[in-house]
C-alpha cells in the first residue's frame, strides 16, 4: 500500500514538470466522485495573463495570454504582445529595435535649398521623436539668397522687380491697340504692324520699377532707335540713364515717336556690369575645359516683332559655353530642351544693349567690343579664341532671325 502511494506521488511529480510548473496536490482523502473520469488542471476558458520577457529580445515588459482548453487539461499559449522595451531601444512590430537617436536630441540640419525659389542656403532643423525611433524634420528656413534676390518672410524676392508694360500703339494721334508686353519693344517695317505707316507710328509703354530692400539701387534703362524721338519719365518727371531709384515702386513711362520707313526700338533693364574682352577673359576662360563645346550664334539684327532670337540647343554629352552677338540690340532666349550643361553665356551688340533670358543659375557675361557675324565668322571666331584657348566648335547666324536651331555637338 504505502509502495503504492509513493508510485502516485512519483508520477505526479512527472507529470507537472512537463506541463510547465503547474502541479496537482494530493492528500490521504478518500477519492470524490464525479463526472469526469481524469482530475482537471484548469477551469475550461480560463484566461491567464502572464508578464513575460524572455521571448522578446531586449524588452521590458511582455504580455503572454494563456488560455485553458475546453478539456481542461492544458493552457493554449498566445502571440507575446510587447508592452516595453528597455533604455536604448524602442518598438517596432512587436520587436525592441536599437534606438536611431536619442530621445529629443537635435540632428544634423539638412539642405532644402530647392523648396525655396532662388535661395542659396536653406535648412530643415531635425528633432529625435521621444521614442528614438527617427528623426522629425521642422520647417525649411531660409537662410540665404542668390544674387540679386534678398530675404523676404522665408521666400527669395528680386532686389530689382520690373512689371510687365502696358502698351499703347497710335497711327499719329489715334489709338489704335494696347496690350501688355514683356518689355518695350518694337520692330517692323512699312505698314506691315497694324496697318499703320511706319512714318506715323508712335508708342507709349507705362509699367513699374520695384525696389526691394532698404537700400537703393542703380539702373540702365538703354535704348536702342533708329530714326525716331524717345523720351523717358520716372514718377513723372523727365528722367535719363542710369537712375538711382530708392526703395519702393516707380512708375516708368516711355514715350516713341517714329520718323523712318521702318520702325526699329527696343529697351532693356540691366543693373550687372558690362565687361571688356581684356576683363573678361580671367572669367571666362575657367568655365571652358578641353571637353567644352562653343557655340557661337550672330546675327546683324532680330527680324521679331519685339526684337527676340531664340536660341534652342541640340543634344550634347559634353559641357556647352554659348556667344551671341548682333549689330541691333536684341532680347536672346536660350532653349535648352536636352537639358544640356551649360557653363556659361556671353552676349554682345553694337546698340545698347542686348540681354539673356536663360536659367538662372548659368553665368552671364555682358561684353564690349565683341564683333558679330552672321556670314563671316573670321573675326569674331578669333576673338573667343583669345578669351577661351578653343575657337568655335559650331558658328551660326543670318542677317535677321528671330530663331535658330544648333545641331547636336
Amino acid at each position: 500500500m504505502r509502495n503504492r502511494k509513493f508510485l502516485n506521488l512519483a508520477m505526479t511529480v512527472i507529470i507537472a514538470t512537463l506541463l510547465g510548473g503547474c502541479k496537482f496536490v494530493q492528500d490521504d482523502k478518500p477519492e470524490q466522485k464525479n463526472d469526469h473520469t481524469e482530475s482537471t488542471m484548469c477551469e475550461p476558458g480560463a484566461a491567464v495573463r502572464v508578464t513575460y520577457t524572455d521571448r522578446i529580445s531586449h524588452s521590458l515588459e511582455a504580455l503572454l495570454i494563456k488560455t485553458c482548453n475546453q478539456d481542461g487539461k492544458e493552457f493554449s499559449i498566445g502571440e507575446c504582445k510587447l508592452l516595453a522595451c528597455d533604455t536604448g531601444y524602442h518598438a517596432l512590430n512587436n520587436l525592441c529595435v536599437l534606438n536611431t537617436c536619442y530621445p529629443n536630441e537635435t540632428g544634423s540640419p539638412e539642405s532644402c535649398a530647392s523648396e525655396i525659389s532662388h535661395s542659396l542656403l536653406a535648412t530643415k532643423s531635425k528633432v529625435c521623436n521621444g521614442e528614438g525611433s527617427g528623426y522629425v524634420q521642422g520647417a525649411c528656413t531660409l537662410q540665404s539668397c542668390k544674387t540679386d534676390y534678398i530675404a523676404n518672410q522665408n521666400q527669395c524676392i528680386p532686389v530689382i522687380s520690373i512689371s510687365r508694360f502696358l502698351a499703347r500703339y497710335y497711327d499719329g494721334s489715334s489709338l489704335v491697340k494696347q496690350e501688355m508686353v514683356d518689355r518695350p519693344a518694337i520692330n517692323y517695317a512699312w505698314s506691315d504692324f497694324l496697318g499703320i505707316n511706319s512714318y506715323d507710328f508712335a508708342a507709349n509703354w507705362t509699367g513699374t520699377v520695384t525696389i526691394n530692400g532698404s537700400s537703393p539701387r542703380l539702373l540702365n534703362i538703354n535704348f536702342d532707335i533708329s530714326w525716331a524721338v524717345v523720351s523717358l519719365k520716372v514718377d513723372g518727371q523727365a528722367a535719363s540713364s542710369p537712375i538711382i531709384f530708392t526703395p519702393g515702386t516707380h512708375t516708368i513711362e516711355i514715350d516713341f515717336a517714329n520718323n523712318w520707313h521702318t520702325t526699329s526700338f527696343n529697351a532693356s533693364f540691366t543693373y550687372r556690369p558690362q565687361y571688356t574682352l581684356a576683363s573678361a577673359e580671367p572669367l571666362i576662360r575657367p568655365l571652358v575645359s578641353p571637353e567644352t563645346k562653343i557655340v557661337y550664334v550672330g546675327a546683324y539684327e532680330s527680324s521679331h516683332l519685339y526684337n527676340e532670337i531664340a536660341v534652342s540647343l541640340g543634344n550634347s554629352s559634353a559641357p556647352v559655353f554659348v556667344f551671341v552677338s548682333s549689330y541691333s540690340a536684341a532680347t536672346w532666349k536660350i532653349v535648352n530642351p536636352y537639358n544640356v550643361e551649360i557653363k556659361g553665356i556671353a552676349v554682345a551688340s553694337y546698340g545698347p544693349r542686348s540681354i539673356v533670358i536663360a536659367n538662372e543659375d548659368i553665368p552671364v557675361f555682358s561684353l564690349t567690343g565683341l564683333s558679330y557675324g552672321y556670314s563671316d565668322f573670321t573675326n569674331v571666331s578669333s576673338q573667343i579664341n583669345t578669351l577661351t584657348g578653343k575657337s568655335p566648335d559650331k558658328t551660326l547666324g543670318g542677317y535677321g532671325i528671330s530663331s535658330i536651331f544648333v545641331p547636336d555637338l
